[in-house]
């Protein structure tokens, strides 16, 4: 850890991970339900249960992570080894919710929640470190605020982005499952690319 000022390119590459990860949370914020009612065909509600269920899942699986990071050691520090770690495994992991597989019923649903389940694992390994980083990046307080302020920017615009652009790719890369798949497959290597920047 450094007391020292840190300079515009190191809060803009710390910053750039939330564009990375806001692009795909916001995303599935915003659009996952749209996506399992209106392309997978799901109720509402199993919709609903499988989201539920994840976000749970998720809650859980938090501290463990904060946990295991903060026992890290490695020559990269705590929190920095899982960044590059997890950029691959989460892009492909954002990509396998997309999956067009055919499935139907049942099938459907329980592939739909295993999906899901696993993108939220991959996520928290990425997120938590990442979220934890800037407080090994300085001990200065006004540093970490200026940490803070590049990393909401990024994902205030990783939201925009989300909002204004998911439908339309999708519909211009074929519409229904293979459109959603092919904008996943982009949303996740810009994901991933983020990471390893951060990273780096």
């Amino acid at each position: 850890m450094s007391p020292a000022r840190l300079g515009v390119g190191r809060k803009l590459g710390y910053g750039l991970g939330d564009f990375g990860l806001g692009l795909l949370f916001l995303t599935a914020s915003q659009f996952l339900l749209y996506y399992y009612t209106d392309v997978l065909g799901l109720s509402p509600s199993l919709a609903g249960w499988v989201f539920g269920a994840a976000v749970v899942w998720d809650a859980l699986i938090d501290p463990v992570m904060g946990a295991l990071a903060n026992r890290t050691a490695s020559r990269w520090g705590r929190y920095r080894p899982y960044l590059l770690l997890s950029a691959v495994p989460l892009a492909l992991a954002w990509a396998l919710i997309f999956l067009p597989t055919g499935l139907t019923g049942w099938a459907l649903v329980a592939f739909a929640l295993g999906a899901h389940l696993i993108f939220r694992t991959v996520y928290t390994i990425a997120a938590m470190p990442y979220l934890a980083l800037s407080a090994a990046m300085t001990e200065d307080s006004a540093e970490r605020s200026g940490l803070a302020a590049f990393r909401l920017v990024f994902q205030a615009f990783a939201g925009v982005l989300a909002a204004f652009v998911t439908l339309k790719l999708a519909a211009a890369l074929g519409g229904g499952q293979l459109g959603w798949f092919l904008t996943a497959l982009i949303y996740g290597a810009a994901a991933a690319a983020m990471l390893v920047l951060v990273f780096a």
